[in-house]
C-alpha cells in the first residue's frame, strides 16, 4: 500500500544521491549545494555536539522545518522525535519499511556512516535532497494509481477536461486521505462530486486546479506530475495559513 516503502528503493536513493555528492558535480550535487545553502542559517543556530554536528533532535528538526516552510509533512519527522530510529527494529531481511519509520531508518544509516559523530551541513543538505527524491518518486506512484482508476492512457496526452479529474482527484487524495487501493473509478467520481457540492474549501483547490491548466489543451502524464507537485505546496500553504 501507500504506506509501506521499498527498504531497497530507500537505501539505492541514499546510496545514489551520497555519490553524487562525493564525485562533486551533476544536477544532483548542486541540488544539494543548494539545499545546504538554505539550511546554512538555521544550521548556525544550533549548539554543536563535540565534533561540530548536528545530533538527531537538531537534524530532525532542521528536516522538518524545512519541509513544513513547503507545506509538506513527513511521516516520522516531527520534531519531538529524539531518537535515531523508531522503536521498531528493521533487521537485515526486512524489505519494505512502514512511512513511519523511513526518516529514522536513514538517519541511522548516517548516523552508523559517521561512526556516531553526528550529521554536518552538507550531508545535511543530501538527507534533504534523499526525501526529495522519495517524495517525487511517491507522486509518481500515486498518479500512476489515479491514470489507473480513471482509466486513462499513460504514454498519451490527455485533454484538459480529463487533466482536471487528474489533479482533483490527486488533491482528494493528498488532502482528505482516500485510499486508492480500494476506490474504483465510479467511488472517486462519486467522492469529488461530494466535495464539488459540499465542501467549500474544496471549490477553492479546484479553482486553483483549473489555474494551473492554463495554456494547453493536451498534458501529459509528466507534466501533470509536475503540476502535482505545485499543487502540493500550494495546498501546504493554504493549509498553514488556515491554522495560524
Amino acid at each position: 500500500t501507500h504506506d509501506w516503502t521499498s527498504k531497497s528503493q530507500v537505501n539505492q536513493t541514499l546510496e545514489a544521491v551520497l555519490r553524487s555528492v562525493k564525485l562533486g558535480h551533476g544536477p544532483v550535487a548542486e541540488r544539494v549545494t543548494e539545499v545546504a545553502r538554505q539550511l546554512a542559517p538555521l544550521y548556525a543556530t544550533f549548539k554543536k555536539n563535540g565534533y561540530d554536528r548536528l545530533d538527531a533532535p537538531a537534524v530532525r528538526y532542521s528536516l522538518h522545518r524545512f519541509f513544513a516552510q513547503r507545506g509538506w509533512h513527513i511521516k516520522g519527522l516531527e520534531p519531538a522525535g529524539s531518537a535515531w530510529t523508531a522503536s521498531l527494529p528493521v533487521t537485515s531481511d526486512v524489505r519494505q519499511l512502514t512511512k513511519y519509520i523511513v526518516p529514522g531508518w536513514l538517519l541511522q544509516q548516517l548516523h552508523d556512516r559517521s561512526e556516531g559523530k553526528g550529521l554536518d551541513l552538507e550531508t545535511l543538505g543530501a538527507l534533504v535532497v534523499v526525501f526529495e527524491r522519495l517524495i517525487r518518486a511517491e507522486l509518481d506512484d500515486y498518479m500512476y494509481s489515479i491514470f489507473m482508476t480513471l482509466e486513462l492512457p499513460l504514454n498519451a496526452a490527455v485533454p484538459r477536461s480529463k487533466a482536471q479529474e487528474v489533479l482533483g482527484s490527486f488533491l482528494a487524495v493528498f488532502a482528505f486521505g482516500s485510499d486508492l487501493e480500494v476506490s474504483t473509478k465510479k467511488a472517486l467520481e462519486k467522492l469529488l462530486a461530494f466535495l464539488d457540492a459540499r465542501h467549500h474549501p474544496w471549490q477553492q483547490l479546484r479553482a486553483r486546479v483549473k489555474d494551473t491548466l492554463q495554456g494547453s489543451e493536451t498534458y501529459t502524464f509528466a507534466t501533470l506530475v509536475a503540476k502535482a507537485e505545485g499543487l502540493m505546496e500550494m495546498y501546504g500553504e493554504l493549509h498553514g495559513q488556515a491554522c495560524q
